[in-house]
């Protein structure tokens, strides 16, 4: 198993897994379920594992969930590990669609999620995606701690944005992501003009489509590494350098 998703199953009890399957009026039980416990979960792991994380446009969320309902036993065993391996869809077109997907989802359930993917336009950013990062930030439960986060922002019409605005919007939302917490990757689709760009994030490149001659092409950028909140403010390091007494600015 995943190392990563071990501290899902800390307080599984294996020794029940392991115990004969009960069925009612005796009907026979199924030989999956005579299987060894730490085999089946193997199993369920590769069972809600995606073979292709990148393809899209993605599936929703339940229809990959779909074999939890399979049985009470399976869905017993599996849930955490499953809702931790699929990617999760989220609508971030209203605020409230956020809260109220996790408000209803068990709080060990939503606990438990590792990816998440979001589509969205590039304008308003930082509204849309603010209910979903008091998650992140630990300040709302259920607290969430993320493997990927993966964006995708619409594609504009060549003349719905000008130049300046698209690279605008673009510095502000990775002047946003940058200040996430408890998210291992960030993974942004479909940056426009990044030769115009003012922010040098850390981060890996790569190109996704040629675009045309007047937008250029469009990038993806997968970033790893982020504000470190340990750090003194940018300002007061540069000033406690220099040897010159702290003030506010």
């Amino acid at each position: 198993m995943d190392r990563d998703l071990q501290p899902l199953f800390a307080g599984l009890n294996l020794d029940v897994m392991r115990l004969p399957p009960y069925m009612p009026g005796g009907a026979a039980p199924s030989p999956f379920f005579t299987l060894p416990a730490e085999l089946r979960l193997q199993i369920y792991e590769l069972v809600f594992t995606p073979f292709h994380p990148l393809d899209f446009p993605l599936p929703p969320s339940f229809l990959r969930l779909l074999p939890l309902l399979t049985c009470r036993q399976f869905y017993q065993e599996a849930r955490l590990l499953a809702f931790a391996c699929v990617v999760h869809t989220l609508d971030c077109t209203r605020i409230t669609n956020v809260r109220d997907r996790l408000r209803s989802m068990h709080p060990a359930l939503a606990a438990s999620i590792r990816h998440i993917y979001v589509h969205t336009s590039i304008t308003s950013f930082y509204d849309k995606m603010q209910p979903l990062r008091y998650h992140f930030d630990h300040t709302r439960d259920p607290h969430i701690s993320l493997d990927t986060l993966t964006i995708m922002f619409n594609r504009p019409e060549e003349d719905q944005f000008s130049r300046l605005y698209c690279v605008q919007n673009q510095d502000m939302v990775l002047d946003a992501i940058w200040y996430y917490k408890n998210v291992k990757k960030v993974i942004l689709w479909n940056i426009r003009f990044r030769e115009n760009l003012s922010r040098n994030m850390p981060g890996s490149w790569f190109r996704v489509d040629e675009g045309s001659e007047s937008s250029g092409p469009l990038w993806r950028l997968e970033m790893t590494q982020f504000a470190d909140y340990s750090w003194p403010p940018w300002r007061h390091h540069q000033v406690a350098q220099a040897g010159e007494p702290k003030r506010w600015l």
